[in-house]
């Protein structure tokens, strides 16, 4: 083994890509084991380093038991070092490549999995890459943590995405259609609905939703095409399953669920009735779903407003603002839905 620091001793490298590498490791005076990721010093740019800054401040605001929690963090020899708890779990991921999981026992996971994403959307945040690989499970204890928050962001329904990031913010298998930039729609929470539906896909079917030989091609597939239907995969797969997964990924998100407390619903209508009955009848799902309440990108109706507010803001480099707009202007101004 090798000595990290000096507190800290490397039991084994869990996964390393180009910009970070992850370490399972002993602290040596408490002899508790933690898990240490560090940014790799020739990823030390301005985006990752805002990535990794990114990460800290989202899981300051968190208190989860099923969100990973840092326990410390450290600048050692100039690298950018986060240090959290070890469950002593593995990535679902991981484990996919090894196993398959009941029935019971994925529900189970399924709803762990919404009740934290439900958790951090009161928080208004998104996770921005729900994925098995940031999925830590421990098939013993149960335990299970939503890891790798250096894509989150806040929800305040004005992001888009561009082209120029697509693929660079996520992983695109599991990736939403506006998070790749492609379809110049605007993300909300629901692009986490997306990318938890493609995670169910995975988890259920014990494959993955779509194969493609380039990036170019799966984001052509993530826009275009949908994966086959759970149920058509294994006939064993109840078809309301099969139902909920096929709405989670729908394509447009306002054809997905608009609710986490719905997809709550009806995953639990799920696991109570393989509970109590032994198997999962046909039920209507999407009974608990409610609208998503949203502002319209457009003003309708107030032209004659707009083209004063226009005609003020060009002579506001004059000083002239207040002289021909008002804050009794602004109380006519109206926002609408299409």
């Amino acid at each position: 083994m090798t000595t990290f620091s000096s507190q800290y001793e490397i039991i084994d490298t869990l996964h390393e890509n180009l910009g970070t590498v992850v370490y399972r490791a002993c602290h040596l005076a408490t002899k508790e084991n933690a898990i240490i990721k560090m940014l790799k010093q020739s990823a030390q740019d301005d985006h990752n380093i805002a990535q990794f800054t990114n990460e800290y401040q989202i899981l300051s605001t968190l208190k989860s038991s099923k969100i990973v929690k840092m326990v410390d963090t450290a600048d050692i020899r100039s690298r950018y070092i986060h240090i959290f708890e070890d469950i002593g779990g593995n990535s679902l991921f991981n484990l996919l490549q090894e196993r398959s999981f009941s029935l019971a026992e994925s529900l189970d996971i399924a709803l762990d999995v919404a009740d934290t994403i439900r958790y951090l959307h009161q928080k208004h945040i998104i996770h921005a890459d729900i994925n098995p690989k940031n999925i830590i499970y421990n098939p013993e204890t149960k335990a299970l943590q939503i890891i790798d928050f250096g894509y989150s962001i806040y929800d305040n329904h004005y992001r888009f995405n561009n082209d120029m990031n697509a693929g660079t913010s996520g992983n695109l298998l599991y990736m939403s259609p506006e998070q790749t930039g492609r379809t110049k729609q605007k993300l909300d929470h629901r692009t986490d609905f997306y990318s938890f539906g493609m995670t169910l896909y995975h988890l259920f079917s014990g494959r993955l939703p779509f194969d493609a030989k380039d990036r170019y091609e799966l984001i052509h597939k993530q826009i275009a095409l949908d994966p086959v239907a759970l149920h058509e995969v294994n006939n064993l797969i109840p078809h309301a399953l099969s139902q909920i997964v096929e709405k989670l990924i729908e394509k447009q998100p306002d054809r997905r669920y608009q609710s986490d407390d719905a997809i709550l619903y009806d995953l639990r209508q799920c696991s109570q009735l393989l509970k109590y009955s032994g198997d999962i009848e046909n039920f209507v799902i999407g009974t608990k779903d409610r609208p998503l309440f949203k502002f319209g990108e457009q003003l309708f109706g107030r032209e004659q407003e707009i083209l004063r507010l226009k005609k003020a803001a060009e002579k506001n480099s004059f000083g002239q603002f207040g002289q021909d707009i008002g804050f009794r202007d602004l109380r006519c101004w109206k926002n609408t839905s299409d």
